[in-house]
């Protein structure tokens, strides 16, 4: 069993649901809004970005504290309360972020824990945008990107028409589930495991909406859409991949830590946050949350 006071729980599911009041320490008059309480968004730069206008946090200090207040409000009203990360995957948008915080956070309160989202920017478009016409060899360019983006298109277009024939295999056999079902190793195993658990007396119950292949199952076969995408999203996409795994650094060292900055000064809103509240709470559980890629950002705040 971990010792460790962090918590990891590295879940790939969309989360929660419910509503409840409103934390009372903050009016509207404050100019405070609950995102602000309970998010820290960081651009692809590594900067904090305000959850409503989207524009740069020069005081960072300040943001923390009041998040650090308002977690110390809520431990007065329960001792127990514990500090919830959580950290959304890729291709999600600021306003992606924004909703999670709107449909998650009154039902995490509810359930005696502290909500804090780590957003950041992993759009599809944004994050491609920064492969073609800024990033060269992990750092941007403003000058050699732009100037070299239409050889970067070309290898990328290049690259979709060579990995056809493999991407059109994945659709029509890789990702079919009634191929899976019927025909790959783990299934198979799977079901010999069932009838083995069979015999030495266990019943097994399923559900009754299970009633064989579907539509569904089917559907990926003749999907026209899914084919003819599949080339582009498969060659395309490796770029924006590329992007959005450097940004997964960017949540706690900013982009200027990549120009050979020191790494006091290149600290982002995230790492700073971790380190005032490790100081202030030393003996506190955090659970730390991770969604798709937000795991990778999960294991770096463990690491650091």
């Amino acid at each position: 069993m971990l010792k460790s006071n962090v918590l990891i729980f590295l879940v790939s599911l969309i989360f929660l649901t419910g509503c409840a009041s409103k934390s009372p320490t903050y009016k509207k008059g404050n100019h405070i809004s609950d995102h602000q309480l309970y998010q820290l968004y960081i651009d692809e730069d590594g900067h904090l970005l305000h959850p409503i206008s989207q524009k740069i946090v020069h005081d960072e200090a300040s943001y923390i504290e009041e998040i650090l207040n308002n977690f110390e409000f809520h431990r007065k009203n329960n001792k127990d309360i514990v500090l919830t990360i959580f950290i959304h995957g890729g291709l999600n948008t600021f306003e992606n972020a924004k909703s999670k915080v709107e449909f998650a956070k009154d039902k995490i309160l509810s359930e005696g824990k502290y909500p804090l989202f780590v957003s950041w920017n992993s759009g599809a478009l944004t994050n491609y945008g920064d492969h073609l016409l800024l990033l060269r060899r992990g750092v941007k360019s403003s000058v050699l990107g732009p100037m070299s983006s239409p050889f970067v298109l070309l290898e990328d277009s290049l690259r979709s028409i060579a990995r056809f024939p493999a991407s059109t295999y994945n659709v029509l056999f890789g990702q079919n589930s009634v191929r899976i079902s019927n025909y790959s190793k783990e299934e198979k195993a799977a079901s010999r495991a069932l009838r083995e658990i069979k015999t030495q007396g266990f019943q097994i119950f399923k559900s009754s909406k299970n009633t064989g292949h579907t539509f569904k199952d089917w559907m990926t076969l003749w999907n026209p859409t899914k084919l003819v995408t599949a080339p582009f999203v498969d060659g395309l996409g490796t770029g924006a991949w590329n992007s959005m795994l450097r940004r997964t650094d960017l949540v706690l060292r900013k982009d200027l830590g990549f120009e050979g900055e020191s790494e006091s000064k290149t600290d982002t809103a995230v790492t700073k946050f971790f380190t005032k509240y490790n100081r202030q709470y030393p003996k506190r559980d955090t659970v730390i949350i991770g969604h798709s890629m937000g795991t990778i950002i999960a294991n770096n705040v463990v690491s650091k």
